[in-house]
């Protein structure tokens, strides 16, 4: 008896592993997929790219600073009396726009002086 309850709980455990194992990587490919189509629908539902994202698609920095702006526009009033506000706002600025960039949706920021501007400069000084 002892022994077929043992059998019984060790093929509940089983059970119970496999139910809460971890998804395949194939269906986390479309749920991250999915999630990037959405987020990029929003983004251009609400006119968050730059004007002209087609040609000369908007950065992170640039993405990041334009949610953050609507933030703003929609608390309004409330930063001056909860300034915690303004810092979650800002967050959930460069947490989108870093999920933007995970998701090829938005360029990396040009690193500073990797331009050729700067090399010439560089140059010319020395």
């Amino acid at each position: 008896m002892k022994l077929r309850n043992l059998a019984a709980a060790a093929g509940a455990a089983i059970l119970a592993t496999t139910a809460f194992a971890a998804p395949a990587p194939a269906q986390e490919d479309d749920e991250r997929s999915l999630q990037c189509e959405l987020l990029d629908g929003y983004l251009s539902d609400r006119d968050l790219y730059e004007e002209d994202h087609e040609l000369f698609p908007t950065s992170e920095s640039e993405l990041e600073e334009n949610i953050r702006d609507r933030g703003q526009d929609v608390i309004g009033d409330l930063l001056l009396a909860l300034p915690f506000l303004e810092m979650a706002n800002d967050e959930v600025a460069a947490d989108t726009a870093g999920f933007a960039l995970d998701c090829g949706l938005v360029n990396e920021d040009p690193a500073f002086g990797s331009s050729t501007i700067f090399g010439s400069l560089e140059n010319l000084s020395s």
